[in-house]
């Protein structure tokens, strides 16, 4: 660093020098170093010529013979506060903050008033068959039942041989005895004779224990007698 050198002046002359020099001492120093400048600067002066010259480091007697070291502060007296300035505007809206922890569970509320009652629901899907059940217990015996009606005992067939005419003809054919009872009956053409010569109109129960057939021929009692009969049943007991 070139030290600042100043001739004979007047004091108040020297003061100000001084104040310049220190100013640009300071500023020469602090862009000479990276670190912040030292708190308190110190300078030689030579009381005969005015000279001064500011020096850098810590050594003890920096001076030559016939100067004075003298020192001051970089720092002035505090100030006083300054007038507030004025309100600035809004900044811009920050970034979204990241996302909060879950918050504890609240309190349980109050139970809420009773809602309208709903809509039928729609019919569920039928159940899958279920297993049988246990066998029941055997149940009561049931009453006697009625009396039933005897038991066939004996079936038979009557036959009868009747004559007949060209015409309507009429035979009844009994049952042995009142015993039977007639259930059926019919009539049989005589052996050989063509079916179209009879035809059997007529064939009903006349009475409890006979049958009667009628029927129509077509010629007279020439190929043999026709031959009717009754089916007589005789119930048990």
């Amino acid at each position: 660093m070139k030290p600042v050198r100043i001739t004979t002046i007047s004091r108040t002359i020297l003061t100000a020098c001084l104040a310049a020099a220190v100013a640009f001492g300071a500023a020469t120093y602090v862009h000479a170093q990276s670190a912040p400048p030292t708190q308190v600067l110190r300078a030689c002066v030579n009381p005969s010529s005015g000279e001064m010259k500011l020096v850098q480091g810590t050594a003890a007697s920096p001076c030559k013979g016939g100067e004075q070291l003298i020192t001051w502060n970089v720092t002035g007296p505090k100030g006083d506060k300054g007038d507030p300035g004025a309100k600035g505007d809004a900044g811009a809206p920050g970034l979204p903050g990241t996302k909060g922890d879950k918050g504890d569970p609240g309190a349980k509320g109050d139970p809420g008033a009773k809602g309208d009652k709903g809509d039928k629901g729609d019919p569920g899907t039928p159940g899958l068959k279920g297993d049988p059940g246990a066998k029941g217990d055997p149940g009561a015996p049931g009453a006697k039942g009625d009396k039933g009606d005897p038991g066939v005992a004996d079936m038979i067939t009557i036959t009868n041989a009747v004559g007949y005419a060209a015409g309507f003809n009429v035979a009844t054919t009994p049952c042995p005895n009142a015993q039977y009872r007639a259930i059926g009956g019919g009539l049989v053409p005589p052996n050989g004779a063509p079916t179209t010569n009879f035809v059997q109109t007529l064939s009903y129960p006349s009475g409890a224990t006979s049958w009667t057939v009628g029927w129509t021929s077509a010629v007279n009692n020439g190929g043999g007698a026709a031959t009717a009969f009754v089916v007589c049943l005789r119930l048990a007991g």
